[in-house]
């Protein structure tokens, strides 16, 4: 086994911390006066689909939630029609929102978490989303090569040494004139990283990069019209209510990323909020063009 597979396998044990669909059911269940009961999330055959917007707090993974994703899905241009691959899909949030835009795309999500995969499939399933799930690596994509109009990765590449296998992978399948569209959290020259964050509970796992070495792996790989967009503002404007809870001392809301992020996802939000607003960290929004 590769090193890179091995720091794989440690990055979704990172992310899977088992009982999370439970853990899932017990917050939408609890936070929704709609739902009667937990049987429209456990039982597969309950008439009653719920709307994929009370998802919205787990299943959009990454600063910004469900507006930092219609921002970038605008900027790709996304049209119907299309086939896009959402690279490290998470829970589905993103792929959900793509076929909810835009319903006659072919969706396709991929994950290295198998725990991920499993519920991005059950949301899907219970709020109606027709979206393809598969366990992948977005060094290693399982599929073959010029079969996608468009793909993107949010908050993905924190986790990932080899900038330049991702985007080689992304060039590989898309077809000529695909979009490629990442946004990520990214390291200011001078930042630091605090321990615990969201992506990583210590350094051997968490590989924040500036937003150059991005565009270097694009330009090598053969993409073309780079353009990149620091979006630190709007990331800190989205934080600023939560910022505001925890400095009160009221903790993390029950249905939010304290669901995925574990035990301590009260200290994880606080160093990334903290790390952003001392300019440690920022957002950035990287689109390219295969030609």
């Amino acid at each position: 086994r590769c090193l890179c597979s091995s720091i794989e396998d440690s990055v979704s044990s990172h992310y899977d911390s088992g009982g999370l669909w439970q853990r899932i059911v017990e917050a939408v269940t609890a936070s929704r006066s709609n739902i009667n009961d937990s049987s429209q999330l456990t039982d597969p055959d309950h008439e009653d689909q719920i709307p994929a917007e009370d998802f919205h707090p787990v299943d959009q993974f990454h600063v910004g939630g469900v507006a930092a994703t219609d921002r970038l899905l605008n900027v790709m241009g996304v049209k119907d029609g299309w086939k896009v691959l959402d690279i490290g899909c998470g829970l589905g949030g993103t792929t959900r929102r793509i076929k909810h835009l835009f319903p006659s795309c072919d969706v396709t999500g991929i994950d290295i978490t198998p725990e991920f995969i499993k519920i991005a499939a059950r949301i899907s399933d219970i709020v109606g989303s027709e979206v393809r799930y598969d366990v992948g690596s977005a060094v290693d994509i399982p599929f073959r090569d010029e079969l996608y109009d468009a793909a993107c990765m949010l908050h993905v590449g924190m986790n990932i040494s080899e900038k330049d296998k991702i985007y080689r992978e992304a060039y590989r399948v898309l077809k000529s004139g695909g979009i490629f569209a990442v946004y990520d959290i990214t390291l200011v020259p001078t930042g630091r990283i605090t321990y615990p964050v969201p992506w990583a509970a210590s350094p051997a796992h968490s590989f924040v990069s500036h937003y150059s070495e991005y565009i270097s792996a694009a330009e090598e790989s053969g993409f073309n019209n780079i353009n990149t967009t620091d979006r630190g503002k709007e990331g800190m404007e989205f934080f600023d209510p939560l910022r505001k809870r925890l400095t009160a001392g009221r903790g993390m809301p029950p249905l939010s990323l304290a669901v995925t992020l574990g035990s301590d996802a009260e200290q994880k939000m606080k160093n990334v909020i903290e790390l952003l607003h001392t300019n440690q960290i920022t957002l950035t929004e990287i689109i390219c063009t295969k030609l």
